[in-house]
């Protein structure tokens, strides 16, 4: 996930949330300067890598949080040669975020799923 903010919020510093078999990069890009997220991508990669794990590519997934009044699309982050697919939300830990981030994705889903068991 990316987060992009106007130049007067302050970027915190990027992080890993590793949960079991799910891990999510928390990244601030500020004023475009993509380099330190990319480089805690790789760094991801390459951690992966020495650890004898494999990231499954198609099944990595990039989401853009993004409340500049003009927004140009990002460049997708690349993993192994392949283009990882930004998407408007996303599930983490059971919880659907959005690239808004609103709560009516995630109560939409909590709802659909409430209403199948009924």
């Amino acid at each position: 996930m990316t987060a992009d903010r106007e130049p007067f919020q302050a970027c915190t510093e990027e992080t890993t949330k590793k949960y079991s078999d799910d891990t999510a990069i928390v990244g601030c890009v500020e004023n475009g300067q993509e380099d330190e997220y990319r480089d805690l991508v790789e760094s991801l990669v390459r951690w992966s890598r020495e650890n004898l794990l494999q990231l499954n590519v198609t099944k990595t997934k990039e989401m853009v949080v993004d409340f500049r009044k003009s927004k140009s699309p990002p460049s997708p982050v690349g993993i192994s040669g392949k283009d990882v697919e930004i998407v408007p939300s996303y599930r983490f830990l059971g919880v659907q975020l959005d690239n808004k981030l609103e709560w009516s994705t995630n109560t939409d889903a909590v709802y659909k799923k409430a209403m199948s068991r009924l």
